[in-house]
């Protein structure tokens, strides 16, 4: 597990603070199990397809661009140490 940054979205009186955390997983996608009823959809996706699909059709994602781009850039250089 390697722990990111912390974050905070939303404007008074509704912020709302959130922090990522990155997982290696090895299985099948099919063994996935998500039972609270918020993942609608999981689909393995390349970061190249990640960011045309933000740029594209940002109303499908509840994340922007550019914190996509800047965890990418993150989760590189902690792997490359």
């Amino acid at each position: 597990m390697i722990e990111g940054e912390w974050g905070k979205r939303g404007n008074y009186p509704n912020n709302e603070f959130t922090k990522v955390y990155y997982f290696e997983f090895k299985g099948d996608e099919r063994d996935l199990k998500f039972n609270d009823g918020e993942v609608q959809k999981v689909k393995w996706m390349s970061i190249s397809d990640v960011e045309n699909s933000i740029y594209k059709k940002s109303e499908e994602w509840s994340g922007k661009l550019g914190n996509f781009v800047k965890n990418i850039d993150f989760l590189t250089k902690r792997l490359a140490l």
